[in-house]
């Protein structure tokens, strides 16, 4: 059991080794700290390092956090199921050269434009402003570390409250301090954290979020005939973990989805309105993020569809409620909406809506009156 900067050194040992051996010689094994002495140091955590950190993650996340609810294909299930899928790529070349230009002008790391960006997306799909997501950090802070082979890397919440009439520069400088203050109290194991902040249990999700976003730099090492292989289809049941692995030259992606929840249509659709609303971020990272087009030409060209077609049918000839009723009669029992562990079929919602019609009817609601209409 290991973690990812875990097997980086493993690979490059029995590299370096292998060559060895091929020229007669025995290799000499460099062992350096070993896991169970990281281990025990994490267990007896200072008293003082752990009360701090308690107290950042007790402020950051000790209320009920937003869960993050991005356009789904099949309802989400009362106890949490999990199948994963993958989808691999490379971000292109033009885009990833841009995207090394850009950072450089924002003074930061193609990392954090990478975070920012698909922070950006998540708040920009859902509709939300607080958008929880996870990270997992290296967490090799001392350096007698840095040869030491185990899991210790850990996962972090990354929680932002964000102001949408801001520009992308002021999202990012949010998103930066945020991920460098998770990485500053970040030493408490994930599962340990979950526990103290003992959040409401909702079986049909992971704890604390469902999303993992994860950026590795590797290293210029030379496999010199030997081919590396992606074997990891995830860390954790997350609806989507996104990995994307840079190596000097460019990225590659590794998007690993719960396939009973998201078909693979929507799983390439997430990741090609990341790469446009990217291109949009790095041609003027000034704007105000409710500017940003994200919306894939195959998206736009369904709407106007829709709307042609409506014209052809005649629905714009009609009353709302009458376009609707005509709607859900052709979709009946096709889902329209979900509400965490609920999901609504077009005739369920047609048969809710219109005992709320009748109820108001009945308290002396007329035609024209305003009725304000409250939405958790």
């Amino acid at each position: 059991v290991c973690d990812s900067y875990s097997k980086k050194l493993i690979r490059d040992q029995f590299i370096k080794n292998y060559k060895i051996l091929e020229t007669g010689q025995n290799p000499e094994l460099n062992i350096g700290l070993q896991y169970a002495d990281f281990s025990e140091w994490q267990r007896n955590l200072a008293a003082n390092i752990k009360e701090d950190q308690e107290i950042y993650w007790r402020r950051k996340a000790g209320h009920p956090l937003q869960a993050l609810e991005l356009p789904i294909d099949h309802a989400r299930k009362l106890i949490h199921e999990y199948k994963a899928d993958q989808i691999i790529g490379r971000i292109d070349a033009k885009l990833f050269e841009e995207l090394g230009s850009v950072a450089k002008k924002l003074n930061c790391s193609k990392e954090k434009v990478c975070l920012a960006v698909f922070k950006l997306l998540m708040t920009r799909m859902s509709g939300l402003e607080e958008i929880n997501i996870g990270t997992s950090l290296i967490n090799r802070k001392d350096d007698e570390l840095k040869n030491t082979v185990g899991p210790i890397a850990n996962l972090v919440l990354l929680s932002d409250d964000y102001n949408l009439e801001c520009d992308f520069c002021g999202f990012l400088d949010k998103t930066i301090k945020t991920y460098e203050d998770a990485r500053a109290n970040g030493d408490i194991p994930f599962d340990q954290l979950v526990n103290y902040l003992n959040p409401a249990k909702d079986m049909s999700r992971t704890a604390l979020f469902d999303i993992l976003f994860i950026y590795e730099k590797e290293d210029d090492t030379r496999l010199d005939g030997f081919t590396e292989i992606e074997n990891n289809l995830g860390w954790g049941k997350y609806d989507y973990n996104l990995l994307l692995k840079e190596d000097g030259k460019e990225i590659t992606y590794f998007l690993t989805y719960n396939s009973l929840y998201y078909d693979r249509p929507t799983a390439e659709r997430l990741m090609k309105c990341y790469f446009k609303l990217m291109a949009e971020v790095i041609a003027d990272p000034h704007k105000s993020i409710e500017k940003y087009d994200y919306c894939i030409d195959s998206d736009k060209e369904k709407l106007l569809g829709a709307y042609r077609t409506l014209k052809k049918t005649g629905y714009n000839n009609l009353s709302i409620p009458e376009a609707i009723h005509m709607q859900v009669e052709k979709m009946k029992d096709k889902i329209a909406v979900t509400d965490r562990n609920k999901a609504y079929s077009y005739s369920g919602l047609d048969s809710i809506s219109n005992r709320i019609a009748m109820y108001l009817v009945d308290n002396g609601i007329k035609e024209k009156n305003v009725v304000a209409v409250a939405v958790e």
